[in-house]
């Protein structure tokens, strides 16, 4: 269990990461494209940036699921419940 929160605390370092980078290339990009309001800055940079940062934490849980054993049981129902359907 210590393994998987330690892969998912790297892999949020590289979202991180991945994050600033996003966000410096769009502010560069927008920046480069002409005349900009402060206001059009800062709300690029928290949505490139809180996106890029909330799918690479919802991958990570996904991985760190996986990891920890927490996914080994689903999808192994009863018998009954395979034989109620298709009555």
């Amino acid at each position: 269990m210590a393994d998987a929160w330690a892969h998912f605390r790297r892999s949020m370092r590289w979202s991180t990461m991945a994050a600033l980078a996003t966000v410096a290339l769009s502010l560069f990009w927008l920046w480069e494209s002409g005349p900009v309001q402060i206001h059009m800055l800062i709300a690029t940079a928290l949505g490139v940036g809180l996106s890029v940062i909330v799918a690479g934490a919802l991958m990570g849980l996904i991985f760190y699921s996986n990891r920890s054993g927490a996914d080994d049981e689903t999808g192994h129902g009863d018998q009954d419940d395979d034989d109620h359907w298709r009555r």
